[in-house]
């Protein structure tokens, strides 16, 4: 079998030929036939083989066309019905909720890394995100959509429970990949071996090893069921039995537990529940109305759209 070598390509023209008969120069018929061209792009090489974009967009058409122009279609009616309902965002508004999306990598690099991947450019997400608002205050408006007081509070009441802080644990931890392991592990701490420097020296976890087996501060529901149960009721300063799980064999040692904090219904935890409230009946809302905004639209698709 011989190679296969694929190559990826920029747009580089493709000369296609397509042989027609045809009239010689100087008008004399001619047995010969004339080969006309047409500009393609090639997008990749396959051994002796090309795909041009022209290829590949009739395939990303087939494939993702209907739902696209679906959306394309919405984005259209949307932005109609805020202009009927004189429904506009304000810069700071807008700039305000691309700050909360972009607070949620860890670096601007990270995020600029994101962007890259998604072949998009800062301008694309506020495009988008100014739509997505747009969207969300017309189905308010339009449906009449509010939060009471007493939704809150009710809300809170329901929920306080999961809204407070749980306790949170700082943890060390050494993972071995066999139960003889492990034993050798625990001989080591009952003899009194300090655990951080036995986690660098036996842990197979290579994400805590380097930093003495330190997980920082977790709450419990982040952990393995095995290892919320090997820490059932182990103090401040105390080693964990031992808890196996799909990885190996674990043992943890507790340095610190800071204490629960109960949730407080105060003016920042009503804003966010009030948003959070919100949302959910837009979101709820929102099938139903782009449905209705469809329907009294007039859409008309051509035949290429129209085709399977």
């Amino acid at each position: 079998m011989r190679p296969v070598t694929i190559v990826l390509t920029g747009l580089m023209p493709l000369v296609v030929p397509a042989c027609v008969l045809a009239q010689g120069e100087a008008g004399e018929k001619t047995d010969s036939p004339r080969i006309e061209y047409k500009l393609a792009n090639v997008v990749a090489k396959v051994n002796d083989h090309v795909i041009t974009d022209d290829q590949l967009y009739q395939r990303m058409f087939k494939t993702y066309g209907a739902q696209v122009l679906g959306q394309m279609i919405s984005e259209l009616l949307v932005q109609d019905e805020a202009a009927s309902l004189n429904i506009q965002i304000k810069d700071q508004d807008l700039d305000a909720r691309v700050s909360e999306l972009t607070a949620g990598y860890s670096s601007p690099e990270e995020f600029d890394t994101w962007l890259a991947s998604q072949r998009m450019t800062m301008d694309d997400v506020k495009a988008q995100v100014r739509l997505g608002m747009l969207q969300e205050k017309v189905i308010i408006e339009a449906r009449e959509i509010g939060i009471t007081t007493d939704e809150v509070d009710e809300f809170f009441e329901a929920n306080k429970d999961q809204l407070g802080i749980p306790p949170q644990y700082h943890l060390r931890h050494i993972l071995v990949p066999t139960e003889a392991e492990i034993q050798e592990v625990l001989v080591a701490l009952q003899a009194g071996a300090d655990f951080a420097k036995l986690a660098a020296l036996k842990s197979h976890d290579a994400g805590s090893r380097d930093k003495g087996g330190d997980l920082g501060f977790v709450s419990l529901s982040a952990l393995a069921p095995q290892l919320q149960e090997a820490l059932a009721g182990v103090e401040q300063g105390e080693i964990s039995p031992v808890a196996a799980t799909d990885f190996g064999f674990h043992v943890l040692k507790v340095e610190e537990i800071k204490p629960a904090v109960p949730a407080v219904l105060d003016k920042k935890t009503r804003s966010d529940l009030e948003a959070f409230l919100l949302k959910s009946k837009v979101d709820a809302a929102m099938p139903e109305y782009m449905q209705a905004l469809h329907a009294k639209a007039t859409v008309s698709l051509s035949g290429v759209a129209k085709s399977p």
